[in-house]
């Protein structure tokens, strides 16, 4: 059974590798919020995970049917390049610098 999960289990000691890197340095550099990465790591990324996990327990997923895929992916990867350019891009550094975008 171990081996059917190798590659999920690699991803996730790989994740937590580097995710311990990245809090580690932040310590090192006191650079803060190493206590806030952990309470986040542990309360979402451990937490609610496990909860999903624990209340979907023997369902069954829905077969979702793709109408046209090709045309859902370019809506989305058009919705989501609007989203790095706009919202991402320029809205949070105009929401940063106090209205003053640029």
């Amino acid at each position: 059974m171990l081996r059917q999960h190798a590659r999920g289990l690699a991803g996730l000691a790989a994740y937590a590798l580097l995710w311990g890197g990245a809090v580690a340095t932040m310590a090192a550099t006191k650079a803060g919020g190493a206590g806030d990465a952990i309470a986040v790591m542990v309360v979402i990324g451990v937490g609610f995970s496990l909860v999903g996990w624990l209340v979907t327990l023997g369902e069954r997923p829905p077969a979702v049917a793709v109408r046209r895929p090709g045309l859902e992916m370019a809506v989305v990867l058009a919705y989501l390049a609007a989203y790095a350019v706009f919202f991402t891009g320029w809205g949070l550094s105009a929401f940063i610098s106090g209205g003053r975008a640029g």
